[in-house]
């Protein structure tokens, strides 16, 4: 059964290569999920970077109804020329900058306003007080509202009490050419609402932190949720300080987070003066990684599965399963019902045992052992079964000198030793003389009496009838023996095809009575005609009856125990011997394979 049996293993293989297969692109999904992933991430930060400076731009140009305010332009004037701003100056001011923030839209609302005159004294403020606790506090001096007192735009990136504003100062300008009177300049808060606002624009996950804390965060809510951002560990915002890529690139490289590492993220610094606190912000995203072969087909979607050939499974497996049942019904049906259509007819007596060439490698050792149990229930029952002969135990050892045929020279090799093996089968009786027997034990074959006919040769003389005895009655005398044949008598001589220069012996004939005798419709083999020479002579030599023996009749016996023995043990041919036992000539049966 091999074909079936390497069909399983075809399988076998198929579904290892398969699997094999599933975990190559379980891997690489995976980092192709990786590689894209970083990409995007490296593109969120550039988004989130470039949004933060639109976003102050667009608040600078929001400051110029501001700076062009009549009434703040006034107090400003007013506080230059004093050591101490009147109050009535700053209540001016004050109204002014709270009406400008009530005009402009949501999104761009600054939750600080501060006035600042030439001097960068704090004319006053509207919105949060980010400088209470700050008795000295002013913002002339920082950088950014510095650089607006002399004539310049600036935003920058403030921390108070751990919180990260956007800051940006504009000039307010009376005259053309003149120095600026002063600067307005706007805060906003980076807080929950803003990051939340700013998350959806951006369409990123961004966590503002300063010092190793989270300050304010926000989520889109598919892969990655506001509960998931506020679990990074303050440990983990605390390793951009220490990375160098954050210190002197502004930018860190792919990073994982959290305990499962389900997230990634990078880190990027927020320009300003915010920096040298270690401020900036994580954008984050989750790895859309698949853990097997079986979170490939469950995350699969209907567009997915649309585009997978049906037909082409459905044929493979179709064409699988014909190919398989073929290889099964070759192996296993199609002997399997030889063995039963057997059975059958050992059940109705048409045959003995169980014929083991019609079947195959798997069934002829099943059948060979119920033939053998055939064979033990009816020797058990005292009767004689059919079984192929076992050549060492039946036939007998091989004898010690091979006997000669009827052309053989004594002692020589060739084919008079070659084919005493050893008998085969019970004796038989033929009714042409004494029965054959399987000789048992070494049997030394008495040389050939030679044929008549031979070279060289008459006939043999008979012997002369004895003298009568005195006062009886003469012997009756005793029929002559047949003459053995010569084979070169029934077979063309290949001499007789040859030129001789120098004079050859004739040939002699047989009688012609016993040419009648051996007349038939097919004439006998050469082989045959040997043996039969060979037995007569040993006939002759014990001193047995040859009457009635014909070559004929003795052809027939050995073509009926031939045919029977080359089916019995599917021999090519079947070879004779003569030999002596017990004072009676014999005959030994031997297979050639």
């Amino acid at each position: 059964m091999i074909l079936s049996r390497i069909w399983y293993l075809l399988l076998a293989l198929a579904a290892g290569a398969c699997l094999y297969i599933a975990q190559l692109a379980v891997g690489q999904y995976n980092r192709q999920t990786d590689l894209a992933a970083s990409e995007q991430l490296k593109s969120d930060v550039q988004v989130v970077g470039l949004t933060l400076q639109l976003d102050s731009r667009r608040r600078l140009d929001g400051l110029i109804k501001a700076t062009t305010d009549k009434t703040l332009r006034e107090a400003l004037k007013a506080a230059a020329t004093k050591d101490q701003i009147p109050v009535s100056t700053k209540s001016d001011a004050k109204k002014a900058l709270q009406a400008f923030n009530d005009g402009l839209p949501a999104d761009y609302k600054f939750d600080t306003l501060f006035a600042v005159d030439h001097d960068g004294r704090t004319v006053t403020f509207h919105g949060v007080d980010i400088a209470s606790g700050y008795p000295d506090f002013e913002v002339g001096g920082y950088p950014a509202v510095f650089d607006a007192l002399h004539g310049f735009l600036r935003d920058d990136t403030w921390v108070f009490g751990g919180k990260i504003y956007r800051v940006v100062a504009r000039p307010v300008e009376d005259e053309v050419g003149s120095p600026p009177l002063g600067a307005v300049v706007g805060l906003k808060q980076l807080g929950p609402e803003f990051a939340l606002d700013f998350s959806k624009r951006t369409r990123t996950n961004v966590v503002f932190f300063s010092s190793g804390q989270r300050v304010a965060s926000g989520a889109l809510g598919d892969d990655v949720t506001s509960a998931t951002l506020e679990q990074i560990a303050p440990s983990e915002l605390a390793a951009a300080s220490a990375d160098p890529a954050f210190k002197d690139q502004g930018r860190s490289e792919l990073r994982p987070l959290g305990d499962d590492g389900r997230l990634s993220g990078i880190y990027a610094r927020i320009n300003g003066d915010a920096q040298d606190v270690a401020s900036g912000y994580l954008v984050v995203r989750a790895k859309n990684h698949v853990s097997g072969f079986g979170q490939f087909l469950s995350s699969a979607d209907d567009a997915d599965k649309k585009q997978v050939k049906i037909s082409w499974v459905a044929l493979t497996m179709v064409f699988g399963s014909l190919l398989g049942l073929l290889f099964t019904f070759l192996e296993y049906n199609r002997p399997l019902g030889v063995l039963r259509l057997q059975a059958a007819k050992l059940k109705k007596g048409d045959i003995d045992t169980l014929e083991l060439a019609q079947l195959g490698s798997a069934y002829r050792a099943v059948a060979d052992d119920i033939n053998s149990g055939i064979e033990r229930v009816v020797e058990k029952g005292g009767g004689l079964a059919k079984k192929p002969a076992d050549l060492e135990k039946v036939l007998g050892p091989v004898p010690v000198q091979p006997a000669m045929s009827a052309f053989a020279v004594p002692g020589a090799g060739g084919d008079a030793g070659n084919g005493m093996s050893s008998a085969v089968g019970p004796a038989f009786s033929s009714g042409i003389g004494p029965a054959m027997s399987s000789g048992i034990g070494p049997a030394m074959a008495p040389p050939p009496a030679r044929p008549f006919g031979s070279n060289n040769e008459t006939a043999p003389k008979p012997p002369a009838p004895k003298p009568p005895l005195p006062g009886g009655k003469p012997p009756v005398p005793k029929p002559a023996p047949p003459a053995p044949i010569s084979a070169r008598s029934l077979v063309p001589s290949l001499e007789g095809d040859m030129q001789q220069e120098e004079e050859s012996t004739r040939i002699g004939e047989a009688p012609s009575d016993l040419l009648q005798q051996t007349r038939g419709s097919e004439p006998p083999q050469v082989g045959d005609v040997e043996i039969f020479n060979q037995y007569v002579a040993m006939k002759q030599q014990c001193a047995e009856p040859t009457a009635g023996l014909t070559l004929e009749k003795f052809k027939v016996t050995l073509d009926k125990y031939r045919d029977t023995l080359t089916k019995q043990h599917n021999c090519r041919a079947v070879r004779f011997s003569v030999y002596a036992k017990d004072g009676k000539a014999q005959l030994k049966a031997s297979p050639v394979r």
